[in-house]
C-alpha cells in the first residue's frame, strides 16, 4: 500500500474475523508489511491509533486477515524412486493420492 517497511499503521472496521472469534470494531497493526497485532476491540484499537504513524478507517468492512497459512508442500523424497513418473502431473498426483 505504498507504506515505508518501519511504520506501523492501524487499520479500523466494523468487525475482524480473526480465527473462530468476530471482534465487532475491531483491527489490525501492520508494521513493515507483517500483521503484528489482532486489535480486539475499540479501546484496543484506540490506544493502537495513538502510537501508530497513521491509521484508516475502512467502515462497517470485514477485515479477514491471513494469519493461516494453508497450504501444504507434498514431502516426497522418502518415496524416490518408488513412484512412476507421470507425463502429466495432474495425473500423476492423482495416482500418488
Amino acid at each position: 500500500m505504498g507504506r515505508s517497511a518501519g511504520t506501523a499503521h492501524v487499520f479500523r472496521a466494523g468487525r475482524v474475523l480473526a480465527g473462530e472469534s468476530v471482534h465487532e470494531g475491531g483491527g489490525l497493526l501492520v508494521a513493515g508489511g507483517v500483521i503484528q497485532r489482532v486489535l480486539a476491540s475499540p479501546g484496543a484499537v484506540r490506544r493502537s491509533e495513538r502510537a501508530a504513524d497513521g491509521h484508516t478507517d475502512l467502515g462497517d468492512a470485514v477485515i479477514v486477515p491471513g494469519l493461516v497459512n494453508a497450504h501444504a508442500h507434498l514431502e516426497l523424497s522418502a518415496l524416490r524412486g518408488r513412484l512412476p513418473r507421470g507425463a502429466d502431473f495432474a495425473r500423476w498426483v492423482r495416482d500418488l493420492v
